[in-house]
């Protein structure tokens, strides 16, 4: 007999009883609770955030920027609100506490008090950032804090993009302002270089009056020095004018003893006059010439001071502070040079003009025939009532004579004070040009420099953007979140269920040859008691299951896409290799029953399953497991058929497609040729097969 015919004979047994057809039914569907109810409920739990409780506390106080009260918290908080990715709930803090803990909340988010204060901190000196305070409670459920913190993740991109753009605002309007302040100050450096220009023309002109006024102070002091010769002269002729009258005095007391005798010494009087007369002529020259000397100096210190008026006058219209300062200075050097040393308002002056009228009266009443004195002398002879009036008349000659003597020292030292203060005037003077020569190099250099400032200043200004309100906040938002993520999956967008498909198909297929085997006998003792092949045997008991294994395979398929919205790209492919796998996990089953037996074949199928879930990588890559499982990762049967289904569902065909395909093949051949093995050696009969240690 043919083995399709000895499988429907083996089929035939569940056919005699509605027990038995709802036997196969059930066995064909079982699968669906793994593969159909796993996926349905976990088709896509993150679709349904939005039903999520989640409290939202704002305890965020608010802050002032630029004179305007703002709270990011608020607007935050709306965001997050308006949002609805999640079941946002408004609650203080004391409620957010207490519903996470008791699982009213699955977990909170806190914006804290200095949220505002933080998110305006980069416009100030102390920056820092914003902070979001999110609270989970795993009693809550640990998938419950997982998805919770994936939530957060999107929430706190979204905020740090909208809180970002804001900063960046601020940033942006501040350069901007920043750009406008370099527009000024370029205008005011061509300004600077304009009055610098004008400063530069005005220490000119002061350099050209200061070298003049250098000029003048070398001819004062020349005229200082020969007024100083002048004076020394006539204070030899003043004191020998004062010798004379002295004795002139002392002659005419003498005289008025005797009138006899003043008559007998009228002759020596007249000569000693005589001699006083030309000493006191020889003062008066020499005075005179003091006079002018001093006059010709004065007037030369008299234009040294209009001339330094003059250049006052000049600078005075420069509207700069420097200048304005050195115009004050040539004002008062103005001054000090009309009324100090020989000025033309200086006490000296006034002095030298005094001695010069007391010299010209002695010259006068000693030289002058008309003179009251040489009167005196013409009628002594002849008038003794005169004889008082000569006496008082050289008394008061002898006292003047005197005077100027001792105006003739203080003139001397005078003089010699005023050809000191000109020896410094000159010294001052010819360092003030220097200085002004300096002021003007200094005032060339500001001017190029204050241009090349203005000049930079305005590139600068030009390179500062200039946005209107619109790409302001545009360029904003993008600086805010400046990169982005443009997502592509090349399989498609799958959701959390159709991810889990391999891994739920191979479980549940899994299981499905699992139940076969429940019911099923993997092998036919009369064909091994009637010296079948062992091959043949094996194949035998097989067809049954395979037959089975083909229809959970179909259920699988059509009734999962049916109940759950999996749309693989060819459902094709998908079937052939659901069958394939199937008949797979059926050979694998019957061999772990044929070579352990009923009980044991059972319970290592169970937990080879388990085995195989875990290191099949399915639910996570293999490699963010334990090393144990890497290890045993390729050994394992589901890990092809995990693999082979993502191939086929995703639509991305590449070698491991062929792998897999090749893998399950040799599951088959290999499940099969052991459990040939396996009926073999139940061709002989052993205590432990008469006397099973585990009767199931």
């Amino acid at each position: 007999m043919i083995p399709s015919m000895k499988a429907g004979n083996e089929l035939r047994r569940f056919m005699r009883s509605k027990m038995g057809k709802a036997t196969l039914v059930s066995i064909t569907l079982m699968p669906l609770l793994y593969s159909a109810l796993y996926l349905w409920s976990f088709w896509n739990p993150f679709g349904n955030l939005a039903d999520l409780p989640v409290a939202l506390v704002n305890s965020d106080r608010g802050a002032v920027v630029d004179g305007r009260a703002m709270n990011a918290g608020d607007e935050v908080a709306r965001g997050m609100v308006d949002n609805e990715s999640l079941d946002w709930h408004l609650v203080s803090r004391q409620d957010a506490i207490e519903g996470v803990r008791d699982g009213t909340y699955y977990f909170s988010v806190e914006l804290p008090e200095d949220f505002s204060e933080a998110v305006t901190s980069p416009a100030g000196d102390a920056p820092r950032q914003a902070t979001l305070q999110a609270v989970y409670n795993d009693r809550n459920g640990y998938l419950s804090t997982v998805i919770g913190e994936n939530a957060m993740r999107v929430v706190l991109a979204t905020v740090g993009e909208r809180i970002g753009s804001q900063a960046v605002d601020k940033l942006l309007v501040g350069m901007l302002n920043a750009g406008m302040g370099v527009s000024m100050a370029a205008d005011g450096a061509g300004q600077l270089a304009d009055g610098a220009d004008q400063l530069r023309d005005g220490l000119g002109e002061l350099s050209d009056g200061s070298g003049q006024l250098a000029d003048g102070l070398a001819r004062n002091k020349e005229g200082t020095t020969a007024l100083v010769d002048g004076v020394g002269r006539l204070r030899e002729g003043t004191g020998q004018l004062a010798e004379g009258t002295g004795q002139l005095r002392a002659e005419v007391t003498a005289a008025t003893g005797s009138f006899a005798q003043l008559q007998d010494d009228a002759a020596a009087l007249t000569g000693t006059v005589e001699t006083a007369g030309a000493a006191a002529k020889a003062a008066n020259d020499g005075m005179r010439g003091v006079a002018s000397g001093a006059e010709a100096a004065a007037g030369a210190q008299g234009a040294s001071a209009e001339r330094i008026r003059a250049l006052a006058d000049q600078l005075r219209g420069v509207n700069e502070p420097a200048v304005q300062n050195a115009v004050a200075e040539l004002d008062r050097l103005a001054d000090g040079f009309a009324a100090t040393g020989i000025g033309p308002d200086s006490p000296l002056l006034a002095e030298i003009r005094d001695a010069a009228k007391t010299t010209g009266e002695l010259d006068y009443q000693l030289n002058d025939p008309a003179s009251p004195l040489q009167a005196g002398l013409g009628a002594l002879a002849g008038n003794s009532d005169q004889i008082d009036r000569l006496v008082d008349g050289v008394t008061r000659l002898d006292e003047g004579a005197t005077q100027l003597d001792d105006g003739a020292a203080q003139l001397a030292d005078g003089a010699r004070r005023l050809d000191d203060g000109a020896a410094q005037l000159l010294d001052g003077g010819n360092r003030l040009d220097e200085g002004l020569g300096t002021a003007k190099d200094g005032s060339v250099r500001l001017a190029d420099g204050a241009r090349e400032l203005a000049t930079r200043l305005r590139d600068g200004a030009e390179q500062v953007p200039k946005w209107d309100p619109l790409q302001r906040q545009q360029l904003a938002s993008v600086m805010g979140g400046p990169v982005g993520v443009h997502e592509n999956n090349t399989a498609g967008d799958n959701t959390f269920g159709a991810g889990l498909a391999p891994l739920f198909f191979s479980m549940a297929l899994h299981v499905g040859g699992l139940v076969i085997f429940l019911v099923l006998r993997p092998l036919q003792q009369r064909q091994i008691g009637a010296g079948v092949s062992p091959l043949r045997a094996a194949v035998d008991g097989f067809v049954p299951g395979g037959i089975i294994s083909f229809c959970q395979a179909l259920a699988v398929v059509f009734i999962t896409m049916a109940v759950t919205p999996l749309r693989p790209a060819s459902v094709l492919a998908v079937l052939a290799f659901a069958i394939l796998v199937a008949l797979m996990y059926g050979a694998v089953n019957q061999m772990l029953h044929a070579l352990l037996g009923p009980g044991p074949g059972r319970v290592t199928s169970l937990s080879f399953l388990m085995v195989q879930m875990v290191s099949s990588g399915g639910m996570y890559p293999v490699e963010t497991q334990p090393q144990l499982l890497s290890w045993i990762h390729p050994f394992m049967p589901m890990t092809y058929a995990v693999s082979g289904f993502r191939q086929v569902m995703y639509g991305t065909y590449d070698a491991r497609l062929g792998i897999s395909i090749a893998a399950v093949l040799a599951v088959i051949a290999g499940s099969l040729a052991i459990t040939a093995v396996a009926a073999a050696r139940d061709r002989t009969w052993t205590m432990s097969r008469l006397h099973p240690p585990i009767d199931v």
